[in-house]
């Protein structure tokens, strides 16, 4: 019977970059060993052995270094750019629902502003001048923060229905504006998404 030099030899349970650092591992160790033999051979001291099997080792280390640095840049990278989005959103949630908002129809604006301590919402452009009448009309107010974040107690006036109703304004982390009508209960309530006005927004001029 013929023998497999071998062929019975457990597999390594390393792989991969594992397998690699081993590898590095044992390369480095078996060139100090060595070099710690030839200087005992050669008559040098065991400090110049360690010294030529570190310069024998300097790619490797050079390598492994430089994979660490990059791992920490990238790490700080990533670190960075978190905090850039969440700055944004701290920004967008600061500003609240203040500013100039399109409806949910697109066919008008409303700029919500302070107003006494409150809220209010003011119509400021409309895409069809055949209600420019409506420029200028408060349509939302009394309108107050509240500890969860978003603003309620206050009114929103439908000049479709030509109605008022309780109303609640939720900045969303889009960067956009929900905004619920409802009647008492919020379990029967409207929801609508607002969305921010282009800065160069024409703005209508009350009549």
């Amino acid at each position: 019977m013929k023998l497999r030099l071998g062929a019975d030899r457990p597999k390594g349970r390393h792989s991969g970059p594992a397998a690699a650092k081993l590898g590095t591992f044992r390369r480095v160790t078996s060139v100090r060993r060595n070099l710690k033999t030839w200087g005992s051979v050669w008559g040098v001291g065991s400090r110049t052995a360690r010294a030529a099997a570190y310069a024998f080792s300097l790619p490797d280390i050079i390598r492994t270094v430089r994979g660490r640095t990059m791992m920490r840049f990238a790490k700080v990278h990533l670190a960075a750019l978190a905090l850039t989005a969440a700055t944004g959103i701290a920004a967008m949630a600061q500003d609240g629902p203040l500013g100039v908002w399109i409806d949910h129809t697109g066919r008008g604006a409303v700029e919500i502003s302070e107003c006494d301590g409150a809220l209010c919402g003011k119509v400021v452009w409309v895409a069809d001048q055949a209600n420019s009448k409506g420029c200028g009309l408060e349509i939302i107010g009394n309108v107050r923060p509240m500890s969860d974040g978003t603003y309620d107690e206050g009114w929103i006036y439908d000049p479709d229905k030509d109605a008022k109703f309780d109303v609640q304004l939720i900045p969303l982390r889009d960067g956009t504006l929900k905004v619920v009508g409802y009647k008492g209960l919020k379990f029967f309530s409207q929801s609508f998404i607002w969305r921010r006005a282009p800065a160069d927004l024409q703005r209508c001029t009350p009549g």
